[in-house]
């Protein structure tokens, strides 16, 4: 039976700043970018009974199969400006970067239940410099392959993704930089180097909405793991000051739904039991610790759902041409069990979703478990 939070009075357009494109300026002179397609699905839009169903499809990022290299890039890019060559222009690209690290014997770390993992191992081979990624027992063997397949050096530990998270803290020196995507009291400027680095995906959307003559989403349904895509969708929205800001719908697995969890408590305590779940991508015990306030101020409710959910969502995407994740499909998991399960009817009506709503989704990667895919589209699980 799924759960849900509804936040009642968020502080919207209180408070935030006007975006910058900074991240997005840095992304565009990597090699290989183009921004992630947004489709407009009304053959979807009418199952569901809304105005237009928008799926930002994140299943190729540089050549990697989610959007979370955004973040790793970006943050490396702001830790070498800070701590290695102050002089370094805005508009320096990956040769910059090089350029202002050369000489210097630098490793890069991170814990990983894969995209995260993978992507900074990117950004380490594209600059010359190693990477250590530690991961949860328990891992497909595709995701660590992936990240081998970059160069790096995968450790697989026995334990949790948050065990792997301090494994990997526990490596970080002066010469072993941590680029973790969450955060706690003391190791707070990476994560939020990493959130600003997401928000190129937030001005794509923005500036595809404008080409495409797309009506403005009405609602946005984001996945949490640890929180920071979704404070990257809560800073961009809220602070480009919309007269109606769009709902924001937070979904998370119902076994670690962390984020729900934090909000109820009001502050970021772990979860006494976490997981399992399908959802690989959003097994998290902890919310970042940069996550709960904007989380509280800008987030409008949180759906935890069960896995069956994701896997309805996966095989409704694939009718439409869309191969996807667990994880990637979990959005659209939580729209399919706002409007299905009669548990949510209150939550429905409070987010006034109707005939009207256009609903924006992020379909945060492709096909990362090719066997678990194949299972679950063309087996019975």
């Amino acid at each position: 039976m799924s759960r849900y939070l509804i936040n009642e009075k968020p502080s919207k357009l209180v408070g935030y700043s006007l975006p910058n494109r900074q991240a997005l300026d840095f992304h565009s002179q990597l090699p290989g970018y183009t921004q992630a397609p947004l489709f407009s699905n009304h053959e979807l839009a009418e199952r569901l009974e809304i105005a237009d169903l928008l799926i930002k499809f994140e299943s190729s990022r540089f050549g990697l199969p989610a959007f979370k290299v955004l973040g790793a890039s970006f943050a490396v890019r702001q830790w070498i400006q800070k701590y290695v060559d102050s002089s370094l222009e805005q508009t320096a690209g990956l040769a910059g970067l090089k350029n202002a690290i050369a000489g210097r014997d630098l490793t890069l770390v991170s814990a990983t239940d894969g995209n995260h993992g993978r992507g900074v191992a990117w950004i380490a081979r594209q600059l010359g410099v190693g990477a250590i990624i530690f991961m949860p027992s328990g891992t497909v063997i595709s995701r660590i392959e992936g990240i081998r397949s970059e160069g790096a050096d995968v450790r697989v530990i026995e334990g949790s993704y948050d065990e792997a998270v301090s494994r990997a803290a526990q490596l970080q020196n002066e010469n072993t930089i941590l680029i973790q995507d969450t955060s706690w009291e003391g190791y707070e400027e990476i994560p939020r180097w990493i959130v600003e680095g997401y928000s190129t995906m937030m001005w794509e959307i923005h500036d595809q909405l404008q080409h495409h003559q797309l009506s403005r989403p009405t609602h946005i349904f984001v996945p949490i793991g640890v929180g920071s895509l979704a404070v990257a969708v809560v800073n961009h929205f809220n602070s480009m000051q919309y007269p109606d800001p769009p709902r924001i719908i937070g979904v998370e697995p119902i076994s670690a739904a962390c984020a729900l969890h934090a909000m109820e408590e009001g502050q970021t305590s772990p979860l006494e039991v976490c997981g399992p779940t399908i959802m690989a991508g959003l097994n998290c015990g902890t919310i970042a610790s940069i996550a709960l306030d904007p989380l509280q101020r800008g987030m409008d409710a949180l759906i935890a759902i069960e896995d069956d959910w994701a896997i309805k969502a996966m095989r409704l995407l694939y009718q439409h041409n869309f191969s996807t994740s667990e994880s990637g499909a979990s959005s659209l998991a939580g729209v399919l069990a706002l409007l299905e399960d009669q548990t949510l009817a209150h939550l429905k009506q409070y987010l006034e979703i109707n005939q009207d709503s256009v609903i924006l989704t992020l379909m945060t990667e492709g096909i990362t478990d090719p066997t678990a895919f194949t299972e679950i589209i063309h087996g019975g699980k």
